[in-house]
């Protein structure tokens, strides 16, 4: 029996390495230019929006306080969703989907779900019970009529 063996059998291995790691810069290459792409329509559909606000609403005390009313979700959302509680609730996740079980990485995350959503909901009703102190008859009228 004849046994057939490549001569440049390290070449071919390497070629193939070299295939490999250049689909993959490719895919690096294109994931970057897709990310860069969403990145550069969001900040001109931000321009839209904002001037599509200053048309509308004008530069007067209403859109003070309609870009107030925007500050504290914004905020929450930075804090949970960009910020400190994602990066810290991320690598936990992970450490429980590759050591725990499906229901244990389950649990955590409706856990988690859980404790914010008592969180959002004591602070709406205490921001509804402290409001109606602190606003007058003219800055209630303001945020009606937007």
């Amino acid at each position: 029996m004849v046994k057939l063996v490549p001569i440049n059998c390290k070449m071919e291995n390497r070629v193939t390495e070299e295939i490999a790691k250049q689909k993959k810069d490719h895919g690096l290459l294109r994931s970057s230019g897709v990310v860069g792409f969403f990145t550069m329509l969001s900040r001109f559909l931000g321009l839209a929006r904002d001037v599509v606000f200053a048309r509308v609403i004008g530069a007067e005390a209403l859109a003070d306080v309609f870009f107030v009313a925007f500050k504290i979700p914004n905020f929450f959302r930075r804090l949970f969703a960009e910020g400190a509680f994602a990066q810290a609730f991320v690598p936990i996740l992970g450490e429980y989907r590759e050591k725990g079980s499906a229901a244990a990485v389950r649990q955590l995350v409706s856990r988690v779900a859980g404790n914010l959503g008592l969180c959002l909901i004591l602070l709406t009703l205490f921001i509804v019970v402290a409001s109606p102190p602190l606003q007058t008859d003219s800055q209630f009228l303001s945020v009606v009529d937007l």
